[in-house]
């Protein structure tokens, strides 16, 4: 539900350009990965308009006084990151400007000047024992793939500001093992279990004010699994709710239809794949005194890390000659504008993105409901 609403909220700042070209695309028209195509001229433009402005108004006076953090500059150093403000406000540079202002100082002040890059793993243990959300691996296209399995949330079980920590937590590890040429992730919701007790309204309008706000522009594909029948009346309302685009990157799938998109050695095994990891958390505190000094958490995992390891083999990379692919996740590059997707859709093969159809109503899912 959060997702959808973030969605119908994001897409009503698209640009009409957009809106035109999706309702006048094919029925194999799909949503492409940023990174494939180049922006238009006016897009460039509205780019860097955008960053001469944070750098005059901002950046040079924060330098000057010491205010600028390791992580703060990296991210005003990538054009990607000004072009998801950009998306969100119909390439109007003056909004996508407070927009941005607005982000960097929400992230300073978060918490009471706790601040977003001082949220460490010990703040938020309770939610990561859950094992109701973690990232687990790439999709087809090397989107990081997040699980959500809101059967695992009780509301009020556990403080609200933990569970605001662990949102935010969540979209900063995402942004780092995101590899070079992704913006995006691939969220499947499990909603296997999934009851009233399970929704928790106060914190679905935390989570949709922090993405909208904070992190725009940031899901690639939502696939909705095992969704009870309990489901198919808040979908029939969502999606009246939500444009064509939007309902492209929202789907309720089967279990087979997940391969799709994941490949098969990537996939959970309990969702029809040949990975058999299974979700556990061990505490900092507690693993030395298990013997466990060895575990490491999901995002530390080799498959979110090795690959930061790699240097780029050019002569095998599919991207064009003028795409630049940035390896080393240290290096702060303003070249990356032009392989940065445009609004517009783009007509692609089948094999780009997998078209799953929905059904007018949510398929049939847990037993329990």
């Amino acid at each position: 539900l959060c997702w959808c609403w973030l969605e119908r909220e994001n897409l009503k700042q698209r640009t009409m350009s957009a809106s035109s070209s999706s309702s006048s695309s094919s029925s194999e028209t799909v949503h492409v990965e940023p990174g494939k195509r180049p922006l238009t001229p006016a897009q460039k433009e509205a780019l860097q308009q955008l960053k001469d402005k944070v750098k005059a108004e901002y950046l040079d006076a924060s330098l000057a006084k010491g205010e600028m953090t390791a992580t703060e500059s990296f991210l005003m150093g990538q054009d990607s990151i000004y072009l998801r403000f950009l998306r969100a406000r119909r390439y109007d540079v003056e909004k996508a400007f407070e927009m941005l202002m607005a982000t960097a100082k929400w992230r300073r002040d978060f918490q009471n000047g706790r601040g977003v890059e001082n949220i460490d793993e010990e703040s938020i243990e309770n939610e990561l024992i859950t094992g109701k959300s973690f990232f687990y691996k790439y999709d087809k296209h090397d989107r990081p793939v997040v699980y959500i399995r809101p059967r695992f949330h009780k509301s009020g079980s556990i403080m609200q500001e933990e569970m605001e920590r662990f949102i935010v937590w969540h979209m900063e590890i995402g942004r780092e093992i995101m590899k070079p040429g992704t913006e995006t992730c691939v969220v499947i919701y499990d909603m296997a279990g999934f009851g009233l007790s399970n929704m928790d309204y106060n914190l679905v309008k935390t989570q949709i004010g922090i993405l909208q706000n904070y992190y725009p522009e940031s899901l690639g594909v939502t696939l909705l699994l095992n969704a009870p029948w309990i489901f198919k009346g808040c979908w029939s309302l969502i999606k009246n709710w939500i444009d064509p685009y939007a309902a492209k990157k929202i789907s309720f799938v089967t279990q087979p239809e997940l391969l799709n998109f994941i490949n098969e050695e990537d996939l959970l095994v309990e969702y029809g794949g040949k990975d058999p990891f299974v979700y556990e958390y061990i505490p900092i505190s507690k693993r030395e005194e298990l013997g466990r000094t060895d575990f490491k958490p999901t995002w530390l995992m080799n498959w979110a890390q090795d690959w930061k390891q790699k240097p780029v083999d050019s002569s095998s990379s599919s991207s064009s000659s003028d795409e630049i692919v940035v390896v080393n996740t240290e290096t702060i590059t303003n070249d990356l504008q032009d392989q940065i997707i445009s609004d517009e859709p783009e007509q692609v093969e089948k094999k780009e993105e997998p078209k799953v159809e929905d059904d007018e109503s949510a398929p049939v899912g847990s037993e329990e409901l």
